[in-house]
């Protein structure tokens, strides 16, 4: 928590120590955040909203209805009101700006409403039959620094991986096709007549029901495919085709470009959803690309350093200060947090 001096509700709600210690406290973070409070005395108040509105939303989500329902009624009301949506949430930022207070005032009276649009939609549909609806697109997006699972409407689990985007079109349940930039972990329903696919970047991907992984971020360099279960076409834009099985990875370079197949490890590819980080071989710029994400900080490298060499390693669960802890006894770095960035020098 080094460096942490947030300003508002949001802060806290984006940095992952504080989300960690409200759902999962312990001895070793309790007396941690006391501490913080010792120092940061006018925070106190602040962190208190922060941390009930967090247990409020927990809440919700204990007693409300199961996941994958709730995340379709959610879906639907996006499809059916997505200009209506984007203007509210644009009225609803504004105001959180001008006072955090009313924001839980804010969430109550969008919750009402929400209803109100779902029974007046359901009744126009009634009316004009459901084939009318115009087609647009519903899209999941997760912030660096957090992950999320959620159900697409054919009952299809996908976890998404931090800095990513995952989108589908309102007939979805006919044309099971997705749009992603950044990572997600698909574990896929079958359905033999109506194949998933996906986008992203220059390579589709397509399946019947099956569990993998699609890394496809606009910042790398190389994409993967990787596959848990069952088979995978994984097919270019410029017609380079492979064939997967369990326990297979595709490569791709767009530059190049190229696709090969090999073995992968598992911890390494898809270790992120269980809170595992592993590097292998991996040069500094990898290695930084990916904690920026993981950890929702940014890398300030002193123009005078060249990075060489390579590293490898395996943080499980870790906090960002722990790893460059052992970033700094395996290298000739030194590394400094300062708000939301990391200041990199030579030891």
């Amino acid at each position: 928590m080094k460096g942490f001096y947030p300003n508002t509700i949001e802060d806290f709600l984006k940095f992952p120590e504080f989300i960690e210690w409200v759902n999962n406290p312990t001895f070793e973070s309790n007396e941690a955040w006391e501490k913080w409070c010792q120092i940061h005395p006018d925070k106190i108040q602040l962190l208190q909203h922060a941390k009930d509105l967090l247990h409020s939303m927990q809440l919700e989500e204990e007693n409300s209805m199961g996941l994958m329902d709730r995340e379709k009624l959610l879906d639907t009301l996006l499809v059916e009101n997505s200009i209506y949506k984007k203007k509210r949430i644009q009225d609803h930022r504004d105001r959180l700006r001008r006072n955090t207070s009313y924001w839980v005032r804010g969430i109550a009276a969008s919750l009402l409403l929400m209803g109100v649009l779902i029974l007046g939609k359901v009744m126009e549909l009634h009316e004009n039959g459901f084939d009318n609806r115009k087609l647009t697109w519903v899209e999941k997006e997760v912030p660096r620094g957090m992950k999320k699972v959620f159900f697409l409407p054919d009952g299809t689990k996908v976890t998404l991986n931090a800095g990513s985007v995952l989108s589908y079109a309102s007939n979805f349940e006919t044309n099971r096709s997705v749009k992603l930039q950044g990572q997600a972990y698909f574990e896929v329903q079958r359905d033999e007549e109506h194949p998933f696919s996906i986008l992203s970047g220059e390579i589709t991907t397509t399946v019947l029901g099956t569990s993998f992984d699609v890394k496809a971020y606009d910042d790398e360099e190389e994409l993967h495919v990787a596959v848990m279960s069952g088979k995978v076409e994984v097919k270019s834009k410029k017609g380079l085709v492979s064939y997967l099985e369990k326990g297979e990875v595709s490569y791709y370079s767009p530059d190049l470009p190229a696709m090969r197949k090999s073995g992968f490890d598992y911890e390494e590819l898809i270790g992120w959803k269980d809170k595992i980080i592993k590097f292998n071989q991996s040069n500094y710029e990898q290695v930084f690309n990916t904690l920026s994400k993981w950890y929702d900080i940014d890398f300030k490298v002193d123009p005078a350093l060249k990075l060489h060499g390579k590293y490898t390693a395996k943080f499980v669960n870790q906090s960002l200060p722990n790893v460059l802890i052992g970033l700094e006894h395996s290298s000739n770095l030194n590394f400094k947090i300062k708000g939301r960035t990391v200041l990199v020098s030579s030891k």
